[in-house]
């Protein structure tokens, strides 16, 4: 299964970004971003586990902002950066890195 959530994962980085609901509040925290990121992403590949998301702060919800997070797959020993750009209406727009760092 390892294999296939890392897979999954790699297959997202090449699909373009996908647009997530995370609240409507003017800051979005790190541990809701890391919550929500970690859900949808275990969501659109199909992963048995969630994968693991650091964030390294909250993110403004205005248009344009962005933070890199850390995404680990369940079980895996790599990580993918996901760039996490706010649109400003409670919404962010998530792309995954092509290759795990």
């Amino acid at each position: 299964m390892r294999t296939m959530a890392v897979a999954g994962i790699a297959a997202l980085a090449l699909t373009a970004g996908c647009s997530v609901s995370v609240g409507g509040s003017d800051d979005i925290s790190a541990s809701e971003l890391e919550a929500d990121v970690a859900e949808i992403l275990q969501e659109q590949v199909g992963a048995p586990e969630p994968p693991e998301v650091r964030c390294p702060g909250p993110l403004a919800d205005e248009e344009g902002e962005t933070i890199v997070c850390r995404l680990t797959p369940a079980d895996a020993d790599i990580t993918f950066d996901v760039t996490v750009t706010a649109q400003g209406d409670g919404t962010v727009d998530l792309q995954v890195a092509d290759d795990p760092s």
